[in-house]
Order: C-alpha cells, then structure tokens, then sequence
C-alpha cells in the first residue's frame, strides 16, 4: 500500500491492484485498498442509516450467508453464537434460528440487540470491593462464587466475597451496529441463511 500511496507504480500496475484486491474474500485486506479507489467506485457500505426493508426486499443467497457465517464478514457472530457445530455458546443458538423469527424480526434482532433480550442472555456487570468491573452472561452464582460468561466466551469466576455489586444490565453484550461496514447484499445472503436454519 506504501507504493499506492506515494505513487511509485505505474496507472497499469494500480489499476491491476486494485481490481484484483476489491474481490478479494478476505475483507481486512480489501479494505485496506478501497482507500485508493475512488469514491464513487467504492462499495457501498450500509453505515448507520440503516433501511430494513431494503435489506429484506433484496434476494440473499443462503449458500453466501453460511460461507459469511462460517469464513466471511458475519464470522464474528461465531464468537458467540452457534450453528450446528460451528461457533460458541456466549448467546443463543441459532442452529433453527429459522422456526422461531421471520426474517423481518432476525434482522430487527440485529439491528436493535437489546430491543428484547431472553432472560438467560442477560448481560450482568459485576464490581468488586477493588473496583474491577466484569460484563458477562451469569452462569452460575452461590454463596461462595459468582461466575460470568464474558463476551470472549471466557468464564469469569470471582469469590463472593469480593462482589460490591452484581447488577443485570439492558444492554445486550451484542454491539450494536453490527451491519454499519456491511453491504446490503451481506446482510441479506446471512439473513437468507438464518431464515433458512430449521
């Protein structure tokens, strides 16, 4: 990008470049290229004025969701969400995903994840006597212990003892803004496969 930048290659090897990185898959280096086209040219991203229903008339490509899902720009949702045998458990399994929601409500859920959050997803933040703050789902708590579920998937264990305060939040540990550097194709081919999930 060094070279792109202070013009040191020719139009030819720039152009070249630059068709050849903006189909690359993999999404981290693409972007790192797109600042070298021009703007009109770039891909259109949703950012964060969000159209649900231009998301949900467009046709998704189940098969392009998945591979988003398992490889793609929707891997992060595996940090905490499972499919079949793919992802973690930080939040709900969406393995039928597609017998409980429509579409219409999967992308709402998305789009507004601390709209409503099931019970047992409920984000809790724990302070200790010192002043340490932890976020997490509450996975166990006794008189002895107290054990988060962290956004990492990691278990959080803390003496009860230590515990200022444990209070349930109504934010959802899923970031909100999720589809802001997504396109709209992206968010429809991963909505076509959790629709699709039964």
């Amino acid at each position: 990008t060094r070279e792109l930048a202070e013009s040191r290659v020719s139009k030819d090897v720039r152009t070249g470049v630059l068709a050849e990185t903006a189909t690359l898959e993999n999404r981290n280096v693409r972007d790192l290229f797109e600042r070298f086209v021009p703007l009109s040219q770039r891909v259109k991203r949703l950012g964060h004025d969000i159209r649900p229903e231009a998301i949900l008339t467009m046709d998704g490509n189940p098969s392009r969701g998945e591979a988003s899902f398992r490889s793609g720009v929707a891997s992060q949702c595996k940090t905490c969400h499972r499919v079949g045998n793919a992802g973690a458990t930080v939040g709900p399994d969406l393995t039928e995903i597609g017998k409980k929601y429509t579409p219409e409500r999967l992308l709402e859920s998305i789009l507004n994840p601390s709209k409503e959050i099931d019970p047992k997803y409920t984000t809790y933040a724990l302070v200790t006597v010192t002043g340490d703050v932890i976020t997490g789902i509450l996975v166990e708590k006794t008189d002895e212990t107290i054990i988060l579920r962290d956004a990492k998937g990691e278990l959080r264990k803390v003496a009860a003892e230590t515990v200022a305060t444990l209070d349930p939040q109504t934010i959802s540990l899923m970031p909100e803004r999720l589809l802001r550097d997504w396109t709209a194709q992206e968010a429809a081919d991963l909505l076509a496969f959790l629709a699709g999930l039964r």
